[in-house]
């Protein structure tokens, strides 16, 4: 452990300095980047509502009637009940929508049949590429990409560019002369879940060829976008197992786990990993987005096998509460609270629900039971950088590291700066 403490100042405060460069305006209009408005997730904010709402209620049919108009108290009773349930209507479809699961896969439906009738046109080929090494590679998903390009300078972006084409086309061949395996699991709650496997050819960087990595996407993706991490991972030498992560793809559920759900099934691929491959092996959890969050959650789970040695978590958010709260006040226009704790208790109350705050890789981190490496981007439009140090500052001295990657917007550290990002990513976990 003590190598990775010798690595740990040139991951905290020196790799810190120079993120509150001037920012383009896309990022100074993003709500709460500093995390000044950061709260604790509570359950007060609707207790107190809930008490006024009730209150005020009773005491306006009191007044109407004492003044013996009890047709105008129905109405006023029936106003408030109508006003409640709105409300509560209104964060259980933002709730279900935004956390209901995704089989798309790498393409909409509409995308599919674009490629389905124009195979040969530019955008077709383009598509037809992002079924076989996902999205972020072929540039195929437009909203981000603009998003992307209004963040960043003009050498950022051509920075960028040349090394996303240059890993796509690598990446595309190796996808053809690699083979794939589909395998599956059934997750503790009876879920069968999908995943892909590639074995490396040769041996490892560790003399033999017992070095495994699982990787998880993110938040309504497709297991496809880490290809190009597998790639990397497998001319290292490494085994890669990609799971298509619980309501995502092939893999059942109903709704999307935001890395809660998730780290339990994590530890089980790990499990199956050791059952299937021996115990003298070595594992590691490497995730973007929710994925990041999947692995630091998982990374403190007490039965975690013993095979599994490290974690790097990339654009990981520091708890889903925090994340969407400045969405509902600035994207839905609507009052934090108690719009914030109605979402909560409605998903909670799904059938295969469960509460959204326990979906906080912060809080898990200080009880991590392997090192764990947090990268960010600088220009990152969907998770505040801030996130990635709330997760740092709570890890266990000693045993993390921190990368912050200049002109890398959202999951695009490993694009942005790739010969800094792997050396950095292998060099922790040869230390590990």
């Amino acid at each position: 452990m003590d190598e990775i403490r010798q690595g740990e100042g040139a991951g905290s405060d020196a790799e810190w300095k120079g993120v509150s460069r001037e920012l383009p305006p896309i990022l100074q209009s993003t709500p709460d980047r500093e995390g000044k408005g950061w709260k604790s997730p509570s359950w007060g904010p609707l207790a107190i509502s809930a008490a006024a709402f009730v209150a005020g209620s009773s005491a306006g049919v009191g007044l109407l009637n004492k003044s013996g108009r009890r047709g105008a108290a129905t109405v006023v009773g029936a106003v408030a009940t109508a006003i409640a349930g709105g409300a509560f209507g209104l964060a259980r479809f933002l709730v279900n929508k935004s956390f209901s699961a995704n089989a798309s896969g790498p393409l909409a439906q509409s995308e599919r049949q674009y490629l389905d009738e124009h195979p040969g046109s530019e955008l077709g080929a383009m598509l037809s590429r992002a079924t076989r090494v996902g999205r972020l590679l072929t540039n195929a998903d437009i909203p981000t990409n603009l998003a992307y390009r209004e963040a960043l300078t003009e050498d950022e972006i051509k920075t960028y560019e040349w090394n996303r084409s240059t890993e796509e086309e690598a990446c595309l061949a190796w996808v053809e002369s690699a083979v794939a395996t589909r395998e599956h699991i059934v997750s503790e709650d009876g879920l069968t879940l999908t995943g892909h496997v590639w074995k490396a050819e040769g041996d490892s960087t560790r003399g033999a060829s017992a070095d495994w990595v699982i990787l998880a996407h993110g938040w309504n993706g497709d297991w496809t976008e880490m290809t190009h991490y597998a790639h990397a991972y497998a001319t290292h030498g490494y085994d890669v197992l990609v799971p298509e992560m619980r309501g995502h793809g092939t893999s059942e559920g109903a709704v999307v786990g935001m890395g809660w759900l998730d780290r339990r099934d994590l530890v089980s691929w790990a499990r199956w990993i050791v059952d299937n491959y021996g115990e003298d092996i070595r594992i590691v959890m490497h995730g973007h987005s929710m994925g990041a969050a999947s692995v630091v959650l998982a990374a403190a789970e007490a039965d975690l096998p013993e095979q599994v040695r490290a974690a790097v978590s990339d654009s990981a958010y520091s708890d889903v509460i925090n994340l969407i709260a400045p969405a509902l006040r600035n994207g839905f226009r609507l009052p934090t609270h108690p719009t914030l704790e109605l979402a909560r208790a409605a998903f909670m109350l799904r059938l295969d629900g469960y509460d959204l705050a326990d979906a906080a890789p912060e809080a898990a981190a200080g009880g991590t039971r392997v090192p764990v490496m947090v990268v960010h981007g600088v220009c990152d439009t969907f998770v505040p950088p801030y996130m990635a140090r709330r997760i740092y500052d709570a890890l266990p001295e000693g045993s993390r590291e921190l990368l912050v990657v200049r002109g890398a917007n959202h999951c695009q550290s490993s694009l942005a700066d790739p010969d800094l990002y792997w050396s950095r990513v292998f060099a922790f976990l040869d230390r590990a």
